[in-house]
């Protein structure tokens, strides 16, 4: 290619992509009935581990040693994942319900992204024969975040037409992410909390007509550390 701007090469690869991915999941559920409301309780585990590897200059081509130099990439994404959530919802029948809550998960991903060298450009490679030695640069991260939350919710029908709805709900999220290979310089953590309050009411005009208002505070977390 005369140039990183000429585009009439087609592409083509030499280095065979192939993607594995692995997935396991489990998860339980129980609940208990008391004289006054319902407890569940909730709990699974995910894993993953995706790993792929494929051609990184997407032709089966030779360097010209000025700007075009052939290589190869792996990605390498392993997740584990802890969950536990409970509940406990009332059971009456009066004008009066509620709801507490709980959740926590436990996540770290492990993330790999490497490429390497490819001498020939032209010679085919299988995935086996991409050597760790031919390796030219790489980027990990290790991720690890915890995060609990609590709420509640309180209902009341003021009239069979009317209900009054309050919640709120309690954030609390823990995050870490390091280079291994250099902890000194790459650790970094942060932790971010919210009360993420709603309210809302429910007006019943007719068996077909409703009216809705409420205000409520939404909480999206930050991906940066």
């Amino acid at each position: 290619r005369s140039s990183l701007e000429d585009f009439s090469v087609p592409v083509s690869e030499n280095v065979l992509g192939v993607n594995v991915r692995d997935v396991y999941v489990a998860s339980a559920k129980l609940e208990h009935s008391f004289p006054f409301a319902t407890l569940t309780v909730a709990g699974g585990y995910f894993h993953t581990r995706d790993d792929g590897v494929a051609d990184g200059d997407l032709v089966a081509l030779p360097s010209d040693g000025v700007t075009f130099f052939p290589a190869s990439q792996r990605a390498l994404d392993v997740l584990d994942a802890w969950t536990a959530e409970a509940r406990l919802t009332s059971t009456g029948e009066g004008p009066f319900s509620w709801a507490l809550g709980s959740f926590y998960q436990h996540r770290k991903k492990d993330s790999i992204f490497a490429v390497y060298d490819d001498p020939s450009g032209t010679d085919a490679l299988t995935p086996a024969q991409v050597k760790a030695s031919s390796e030219l640069f790489s980027i990990q991260d290790n991720q690890l975040s915890r995060t609990w939350a609590f709420s509640a919710e309180a209902s009341y029908k003021v009239t069979d037409a009317l209900t009054v709805t309050a919640a709120g709900r309690y954030d609390r999220d823990f995050r870490r992410s390091v280079d291994p290979r250099d902890v000194a310089n790459t650790f970094a953590k942060t932790s971010f909390d919210r009360f993420q309050p709603k309210i809302s009411v429910a007006w019943h005009v007719t068996p077909d007509i409703q009216l809705f208002t409420g205000f409520s505070r939404g909480d999206r977390k930050s991906t940066r550390l």
